[in-house]
């Protein structure tokens, strides 16, 4: 009998070792940096933007990672890095804003009405908001995110 046990042991020992790392790797992280929340709020002239998308762009690439998020009605916005919401890595960041009106009409149209989207010549994109705004290397947006919550405001006034 107790060589019995002695064999089970390693045995669900064994069995114990392999649930304990199926669960560390399925509660690994990403691989990535910490990720902090960031929302904020978007206006032109104290008007809320009502859609785009923002940018965060990291002043120094080889520490940081660009974060995104899209524009709500209401000139709202939370960032994402890899996962929905996740925030931003901690750094300095230039801001880029992108809200453009896209005139396609005459774009082809396919028969259940969806248009052709190889024809870029005939895709007219314009800017919404100043040019700059949408150039990392223009911009005067900055943001610093820190290992907190971070809410921005930013009027693009000019």
């Amino acid at each position: 009998m107790i060589c019995a046990n002695r064999r089970r042991l390693p045995l669900q020992g064994g069995l114990l070792a392999l649930l304990a790392c199926a669960l560390v790797i399925g509660c690994g992280d990403d691989g990535l940096q910490q990720r902090y929340a960031v929302s904020g709020k978007l206006t032109r002239k104290g008007e809320p933007l009502s859609r785009g998308t923002v940018n965060f762009v990291p002043v120094n690439p080889a520490t940081g990672r660009a974060a995104t998020g899209d524009i709500q009605p209401d000139g709202t916005f939370s960032l994402t890095t890899q996962d929905p919401g996740d925030g931003a890595f901690a750094g300095d960041y230039r801001v880029v804003v992108n809200v453009v009106d896209i005139d396609d009409s005459k774009l082809g149209r396919m028969p259940n009405g969806m248009p052709i989207l190889n024809q870029p010549k005939k895709i007219k994109v314009k800017s919404l908001i100043p040019a700059k705004f949408s150039d990392p290397n223009k911009t005067d947006l900055t943001a610093k995110v820190e290992p907190d919550s971070n809410y921005f405001v930013f009027d693009l006034n000019n």
